[in-house]
């Protein structure tokens, strides 16, 4: 990624199209931490933290979360086993779901962290998870900082915002607040890096205006909530469309609470209309 910023893809238990999670390593003068462990299979702690001796790390300082959906922390029960009492960096509003017996420390927006001649800032990024973080990492290189972005982003664009954590309101504002930050780069943890950012995090702004828009066209006449998932979103696989469902519902939520569109039924299901 930069100088003392590595990436390693693991099998982890993701949603699709993604089958891994790629854990971040930051490192200097043979210390590191290590962001979002979600390794599926338990034996991958040992693969993890030999790749990292490789690159000269003897000691693992920290453990970083992003977030603590289950495809960055499923690991972390097994690399705690490994390095012993190592603390384990969560946000406060998601400190209670990190599983294993880690010396929990729970981290807000905008607190520093410092590695050698590396600095960790750690950003509220809320919107796809509550306690959702991101870290801009400045090395002592004087390379321009860069951001581990956790799921703020994917290699292949914006993602996944659903009920009931989703916010969609609180995620673009958090994709904003990164671009405002000009980062050199963005490490993320499902797909390649991003190496050109404000590019990225411009399309996944317009990506989220454009479907909003989609949405509030199909609702010119009363629909189900089944019925405007396929005008907004087309033909959608089964096995996928509960998770459809749960990200409709987190866009039809602010429309709902700004009055832009009316449930006209009893519950979830609708059917929903634009407000005249």
């Amino acid at each position: 990624m930069a100088p003392g910023v590595l990436q390693h893809a693991f099998a982890s238990n993701t949603l699709p199209p993604f089958d891994a999670t790629w854990v971040t390593l930051v490192h200097d003068a043979g210390r590191a931490v290590i962001i979002d462990p979600g390794f599926r299979e338990p034996a991958d702690a040992d693969a993890l933290l030999a790749w990292a001796a490789r690159h000269g790390v003897g000691d693992v300082d920290r453990i970083l979360l992003t977030h603590t959906h289950r495809d960055h922390v499923a690991g972390v029960p097994a690399l705690l086993d490994r390095l012993g009492d190592v603390p384990v960096h969560v946000h406060p509003l998601e400190a209670d779901r990190v599983p294993g017996d880690g010396r929990i420390i729970p981290t807000s927006g905008e607190r520093t962290l410092v590695l050698g001649n590396a600095t960790i800032r750690t950003l509220h990024t809320p919107g796809h998870a509550l306690g959702h973080l991101a870290f801009e990492v400045t090395h002592g290189t004087g390379e321009p900082p860069g951001i581990v972005a956790g799921d703020l982003l994917t290699g292949k664009g914006g993602t996944w915002v659903g009920l009931p954590e989703g916010d969609v309101r609180a995620y673009v504002a958090s994709v904003g607040a990164v671009r405002d930050r000009n980062p050199a780069w963005l490490a993320v943890a499902h797909g390649p890096a991003v190496e050109a950012p404000r590019p990225a995090l411009d399309a996944v702004l317009a990506h989220r205006a454009s479907r909003e828009r989609s949405l509030l066209e199909a609702a010119g006449v009363p629909r189900s909530l089944d019925a405007l998932l396929d005008a907004v979103y087309g033909e959608v696989a089964e096995e996928v469309r509960p998770w459809v469902r749960a990200a409709l519902l987190a866009n039809l939520v602010p429309l709902l609470r700004e009055r832009k569109v009316q449930l006209l039924g009893e519950d979830e299901n609708g059917p929903y209309q634009r407000t005249p």
